[in-house]
């Protein structure tokens, strides 16, 4: 396996556990830490990839979904809208590689990688909230207008908690690439 592959298959492996770990739990509390499925796909499509790589972080998220369901989690958010959360966190992992030319350069381009996490969680926060609307079937009556002016409060923390991950996610990369350098330039690499 190559050293490439070696390095995707780990940061492939601790997105899922992270994003595994906060499923479940939109909004964080003092006992459950907020959901980083939107930073998972982010950064996934930051640093993966690849529309196999996408797939597999998608199936994890359906199965974690699926698991926390048959344990007694309530299935109120599973309606034919869910399919859709697929297209929000497309969006997320688009921005992600649009972004990842900037992965490797100056700090400077944090505020440019900032901005395309913002545009993926806000395409991300209106596709899933919208097909909610449409197709739930649970706001029969409601207008759209009514609809949206009860959720948009929710924007700040769904984006915040796709900021504070991606955040600790790329200071974790800037620590691995920095120990790296390190150890690649140590006369007593190997001893």
């Amino acid at each position: 396996m190559s050293a490439n592959i070696r390095r995707k298959v780990a940061i492939a492996t601790a997105i899922a556990l992270v994003m595994v770990a906060t499923r479940g739990y939109h909004v964080g509390s003092e006992f459950n830490l907020g959901d980083a499925s939107l930073a998972a796909f982010f950064l996934g499509g930051l640093y993966l990839g690849g529309a196999g790589w996408f797939l597999a972080l998608i199936g994890v998220a359906a199965a974690t979904d699926w698991l926390a369901i048959a344990g007694g989690v309530s299935a109120w958010c599973v309606t034919p809208a869910y399919p859709f959360l697929a297209l929000g966190y497309g969006a997320l992992w688009l921005c992600g590689r649009a972004a990842a030319p900037l992965q490797e350069v100056a700090l400077s381009q944090l505020v440019r990688v900032t901005g395309y996490l913002l545009a993926g969680s806000l395409a991300a926060f209106v596709i899933s909230n919208l097909s909610f609307f449409l197709l739930s079937d649970y706001f029969t009556g409601m207008s759209l207008a009514t609809y949206a002016a009860r959720v948009v409060q929710y924007f700040w923390p769904y984006v915040g908690y796709a900021l504070l991950y991606t955040a600790v996610g790329l200071m974790v990369h800037g620590i691995v690439v920095a120990l790296r350098g390190q150890s690649a330039a140590s006369p007593t690499r190997g001893v």
